[in-house]
């Protein structure tokens, strides 16, 4: 093998390299909940570097790992808003709020009341 061909072999296998290297980092980083500028930074430093950061921001709490990160946060990952609702009116489920005045299925005024008898059974004076 002549200088030539060493060259060439050895910039295909520092090529391969460098490659694996970004596969692994992109693994990594995948593995943490980051901010965008910061996974954007840590693709562009080396993998000893990175391995470094992740280790020191995890014992930190800066990083926390996915599953950690999506349990500890509280975030819901079910029905949420108006769907949610939905689903416990239809199944009971929910907060009785009191009913102020309101309109009737025919239109009529409808203002709700409390009888005396009601209200001293419900602690009232």
């Amino acid at each position: 093998m002549d200088n030539r061909q060493l060259a060439q072999s050895l910039a295909s296998a520092q090529r391969r390299l460098a490659s694996l290297e970004r596969a692994r980092i992109d693994e990594l980083v995948a593995q943490y909940d980051l901010t965008p500028a910061l996974r954007a930074w840590l693709r562009t430093q080396r993998l000893d570097v990175v391995q470094s950061f992740l280790e020191a921001a995890k014992s930190s709490k800066l990083a926390q790992p996915r599953v950690a990160a999506a349990r500890s946060s509280g975030a819901r990952t079910s029905l949420q808003g108006a769907e949610l609702e939905a689903v416990n009116r239809a199944m009971g489920i929910g907060h009785k709020h009191a009913v102020g005045p309101h309109r009737d299925e025919c239109g009529r005024l409808v203002m709700p009341t409390v009888r005396p008898s009601e209200f001293r059974k419900r602690g009232g004076r």
